[in-house]
């Protein structure tokens, strides 16, 4: 080090530091802790909007998978319930989300219900109920896409537009239903204490105004605006439309499937070929000789579980009374058309006997359930 400077710098250390250097250091410092304290506020904003981004994402994709198990979208959950208390998260339907209201906590118009997410309907966390501001998600749903039997591709109820007031589904109007997270701002949310944040803003006063509204219309837009002013949106929202389903959840026309009911639900059709039918597996068995070989004094024994899979014209179950009672297992005495009507005589053993023409049947089925088949309107 030059012998100058390192006379400088020890005359420095004896004679301290003039005001103004002190000054100049803590404006540095200053700066330099500001612009650490604004990142660091950015990055816990990006954090948020990240987390609320997922928390949809995984809403939606829940809401999907209910669809596709019950057929029908769950009724939102009342917005004023608080956490860990009965109802929080449960469907505000009364079994009906057309017209039943448990607490009174959601609103309805022109068809679509409007709440918060229902958890515990679709089995997941109840965080998840609150955007990561701590606001309430709202979950609006149309209807009669909640209702049993209800559900259609093209039956939904809400509009989604987007800043221009161009639909985001089609056909327009025609949304199933809208999730809807009030930002950062919180306009319009109700937070998990039920209680209502700041209120929404008047009607047409900001784009962030048409997702707090209480009506079937709502919007979506990458323009977000922090700025004050008619411009303003810091909304995330995700939706479901008839053209942006989930391909495995639609149910084609034509379709069959077995359900467990007394009748078809609204949009399917009983599938008469199918009528009491029922799913029957095969088993390891010996031989059984056929019916028409059975002379008088013929006879053959079938223990309990060895009827094999068949059909009724291999096996008819016309009335009978040659049989006898002397093994386990069940005869069946049906009418004359096989329709399976007619007495059923418990019997401890099974054994074929006399006339050929009886086509006796020993009935070793073990206990079923004959389910209803349906056809896809």
């Amino acid at each position: 080090m030059p012998k100058e400077l390192f006379s400088y710098f020890r005359m420095k250390s004896e004679d301290g530091f003039t005001l103004i250097e002190i000054a100049v250091v803590m404006i540095i410092g200053g700066l330099i802790i500001g612009s650490l304290a604004s990142s660091l506020v950015i990055y816990q904003q990006t954090q948020l909007k990240t987390e609320t981004e997922n928390r949809l994402e995984i809403i939606s994709d829940a809401l999907r998978q209910y669809l596709d198990i019950n057929q029908k979208y769950p009724c939102p959950a009342d917005r004023t319930v608080l956490t860990d208390t009965a109802g929080f998260g449960t469907e505000d339907s009364g079994g009906n989300c057309q017209t039943g209201i448990v607490a009174g906590g959601t609103t309805r118009v022109a068809g679509v219900r409007i709440g918060s997410i229902p958890t515990r309907a679709l089995s997941i966390p109840d965080e998840y109920s609150a955007d990561a501001w701590g606001n309430r998600f709202t979950y609006a749903v149309t209807e009669v896409l909640a209702e049993p039997g209800g559900f259609t591709a093209g039956g939904g109820a809400i509009s989604v537009v987007d800043s221009g007031g161009n639909s985001l589904v089609t056909p327009a109007g025609q949304g199933h239903y809208a999730v809807v997270s009030h930002g950062a701002s919180g306009l319009g949310a109700t937070t998990l204490a039920g209680v209502a944040t700041a209120a929404c803003p008047a009607a047409g006063a900001t784009f962030d105004e048409e997702n707090c509204d209480a009506d079937a219309t709502f919007l979506r837009t990458i323009n977000f605006s922090e700025q004050a002013g008619a411009n303003f949106f810091d909304d995330y929202i995700t939706f479901q439309g008839e053209t942006n389903i989930d391909p495995n959840v639609v149910i084609p026309t034509g379709a069959i499937m077995a359900f467990d009911l007394t009748t078809c639900p609204a949009g399917w059709t009983q599938f008469a070929p199918l009528q009491d039918r029922y799913a029957k597996g095969s088993a390891n068995v010996e031989p059984i000789p056929d019916l028409g070989t059975l002379a008088g004094s013929d006879t053959d024994t079938i223990l309990p579980n060895e009827l094999p899979s068949h059909t009724h014209a291999d096996f008819p179950l016309w009335g009978s009374t040659n049989f006898d009672t002397n093994g386990g297992g069940s005869l069946v005495s049906a009418d004359a058309n096989g329709g399976g009507t007619g007495t059923i005589v418990t019997a401890t053993a099974g054994v074929y006997s006399g006339d050929p023409a009886s086509n006796i049947v020993v009935q070793t089925d073990p206990q079923h359930v004959v389910l209803l088949y349906c056809e896809k309107d």
